[in-house]
């Protein structure tokens, strides 16, 4: 796997940059992986660290870490996930244009464009597909 590839080049000082990962779960869920070098000398659950050995962090992504890889993987504009984001808030065409400064038509462009790339099949389900997915935060 290429993830430890990279670690391991980070451990053998060939990276200086800890590496970061960002992992989807089968239910959906997102986790950041983080690694960094151990102090040489210092105990661990298996003995005494060496140098080189590495640590892996694992916790739940946050929004910000995970919205980028969403919008990109299914290949949203920057304007679509806005107008998702708006339409996710309950406005309606209109209000979401007088909000992003465009024509109530254009907004209407940007939903069809962003319902056919997350294959819903009408308002309701893009909005839930947009949560379900990452693009939009809970909370």
């Amino acid at each position: 796997m290429r993830a430890f590839k990279i670690i391991a080049c980070y451990a053998a000082g060939l990276v200086g940059t800890p590496p970061r990962s960002r992992v989807r779960l089968a239910s959906g869920q997102w986790l950041v992986l983080h690694a960094s070098l151990l102090a040489a000398g210092t105990p661990g659950a298996a003995g005494v660290h060496t140098a080189g050995d590495v640590g892996v962090t694992i916790e739940e992504a946050r929004p910000p870490e995970v919205i980028p890889l969403v919008v990109a993987a299914f290949e949203l504009t920057p304007r679509e996930r806005d107008v998702v984001v708006a339409a996710a808030q309950g406005h309606d065409n209109d209000a979401i244009a007088a909000q992003l400064f465009i024509s109530p038509l254009t907004v209407k462009t940007h939903l069809n464009r962003a319902m056919a790339k997350l294959r819903a099949r009408d308002r309701g389900q893009l909005v839930a597909t947009a949560y379900r997915i990452g693009l939009i935060a809970r909370g």
